[in-house]
């Protein structure tokens, strides 16, 4: 999966949560690579 698929996947979903989730997640995917 290209990781720009997996951002936008991901921004999708923040979008639903909100924004102090998707920091959270921005770090993990971060860590991960």
């Amino acid at each position: 999966m290209p990781l720009k698929f997996r951002a936008r996947m991901a921004l999708s979903a923040c979008k639903e949560h909100g924004k102090g989730r998707v920091k959270k997640t921005m770090q993990k995917y971060k860590n991960h690579r």
